[in-house]
Order: structure tokens, then C-alpha cells, then sequence
């Protein structure tokens, strides 16, 4: 695979064909702000991905770390919108988890609502942009960053980045995982089960059954995350008993620093709980 235009045909059973192209740049200063200024010109599932991105973006404003052939820097453009804002996000959430553990023997897991962690540290994130004209929703962008090799990480974030390399023996091409991924995430997109993906990503969560500190603006609480709804929503209870449904875009959790190991639910295929040690993220 070469630079320029490379067409991927995603071709799955369960779907019919879907071509899209992706456009690999060499530097760019973000791949979402690239469809922004070209979303009009653009196919609907058209892809770009950038060797480097000199603004990277992340949620709440944060700039996403990327340097030059580090990462997997890529975003979607999604104009046939039937699927919520928090779905698109946890499809390729899980369409990431899922292709490093099948085809790179890493697990790794997914904090609650758009990052993806391996061993307690962020590999990378999700995040998701909707454009609107006369309250008519026009796009949405899907843009997603993974480290893949190691780098000279700015200091303020060099104990909590990691990188996939560090994790598997087996060679990483980025544009085969760039492929994996979206093949994978329209299967999701697709599928006519939604519990499937809502299960998928139960198991892999890292915050269900953990006491974590809820934050939205000035204000936060502590809790703990007992459940994931059927419309993706983290389900809290606080100190007070009290239940709160959060939903994508309203607040930020983190998990509360108490200790090393803490009691962890893993969810099985039935949507059982079953209680484990983990490392807590």
C-alpha cells in the first residue's frame, strides 16, 4: 500500500459491499478539521489518515499527541447519520478492542466513554463531531488516535501514554490496521443486533464496577459505575444512593486512585458478572 488514494473494499457476510477511499496525507494539522474543510466534496464513509498531525485533537479541547509515522491517525466521515452520536463512538471503540485482541493478541480495554487503555495507560482515543445547519444534523466525523510505536511523549503525559508495539510480537502494518478497524466498525454500524456491540463493549470496559469521580464543569461526585444501558449510558450510584444515567458528551470520569489492585466484574457472553483482581486504570 502506497500513499495518495487507496481504495478498501470492506467485504463481510453480513453486509453487503461498501468501497470507501482513504486519502493518506503526510502531515496534516488534524484529520477531523481536514473533512471539515472538505466534507462537502467528500463521499459518504470517505477516510483520511495522516503520518503525523501537527494539532491533533482530543475531547474537552485537548491536543492528541502525534508524531510522525508514531500512530494511527485516522477519521470517517459519516453522512448517512442513522445511529446516535455515543453509538458511533462505542462502534469504534469496540471495533478497536476487538482487532487488537484478534489479530495482535492484546487486550486491552475501554474507558468509559471514548479511550482505549492497556495496562492502566492510554493507548488512544475517540472523538466524535457533529456539524449542524437550520438544526439540521449535516455529518458526523468519527476521528480515532492509537499509539502504535514509541515516542518522545511531552512529559505531562509520559507516565500515562503507552503504545502498541510495547504488547505484541507481530508486525503492525497501519494501514492493515487502519482496515481492520473499519471493516470491523461498519460491521457494527450494520449489524441488525445491537445488544451484540453493547455486550462486546460491557466486557471490555474498564470503569463497570469500579468506584470512580464523576465530572461535569465545576462540579463532581464520587460514585460507582454499576451498569451500562441499553442506550450506552454509563449508570452510576453515588455516595448518597442516588442514580445517574450519564450519556456521551456530558461528563468526564476517571477512576479513583485506591491502590494498585482492586475488585474487578468481568461481564461473560451471557451478560453475567463475575468478580476478578484487576489493575486498576
Amino acid at each position: 500500500m502506497t500513499d495518495g488514494q487507496l481504495t478498501i473494499i470492506l467485504k463481510r457476510d453480513w453486509f453487503l459491499f461498501r468501497e470507501g477511499i482513504m486519502k493518506i496525507l503526510k502531515t496534516i494539522d488534524s484529520t477531523n478539521e481536514y473533512i471539515k474543510r472538505n466534507y462537502e466534496v467528500l463521499n459518504d464513509g470517505y477516510i483520511v489518515r495522516a503520518r503525523t498531525q501537527t494539532s491533533g485533537k482530543g475531547r474537552n479541547g485537548r491536543q492528541f499527541y502525534s508524531p510522525d509515522d508514531s500512530g494511527l491517525y485516522m477519521s470517517v466521515l459519516i453522512k448517512t447519520i442513522n445511529k446516535s452520536h455515543a453509538e458511533f463512538s462505542a462502534y469504534m471503540a469496540v471495533a478497536v478492542t476487538e482487532v487488537l485482541r484478534e489479530f495482535y493478541n492484546t487486550k486491552s480495554s475501554i474507558k468509559w466513554v471514548n479511550d482505549i487503555f492497556i495496562d492502566g495507560k492510554k493507548l488512544g482515543g475517540i472523538l466524535c463531531e457533529s456539524s449542524y445547519m437550520n438544526a439540521k444534523l449535516q455529518y458526523m466525523i468519527v476521528g480515532l488516535g492509537i499509539n502504535i510505536y514509541r515516542s518522545d511523549y511531552p512529559i505531562e503525559i509520559i507516565d500515562k501514554t503507552t503504545y502498541l508495539s510495547k504488547y505484541t510480537d507481530n508486525e503492525i502494518d497501519i494501514n492493515v490496521l487502519a482496515e481492520k478497524i473499519v471493516a470491523k466498525f461498519y460491521y457494527y454500524i450494520n449489524h441488525e443486533n445491537p445488544l451484540e456491540y453493547l455486550n462486546a463493549y460491557r466486557k471490555s470496559s474498564c470503569v463497570l464496577f469500579e468506584d470512580i469521580i464523576v465530572e461535569s464543569g465545576n462540579n463532581s461526585f464520587e460514585a460507582r459505575a454499576t451498569a451500562i444501558d441499553d442506550l450506552g449510558q454509563l449508570v452510576v450510584v453515588d455516595k448518597n444512593g442516588n442514580v445517574h444515567s450519564l450519556s456521551c458528551g456530558e461528563v468526564h470520569v476517571k477512576l479513583v486512585d485506591s491502590g494498585d489492585r482492586s475488585e474487578r466484574h468481568e461481564i461473560d457472553n451471557n451478560g453475567n458478572a463475575n468478580c476478578n483482581s484487576c489493575h486498576m486504570l
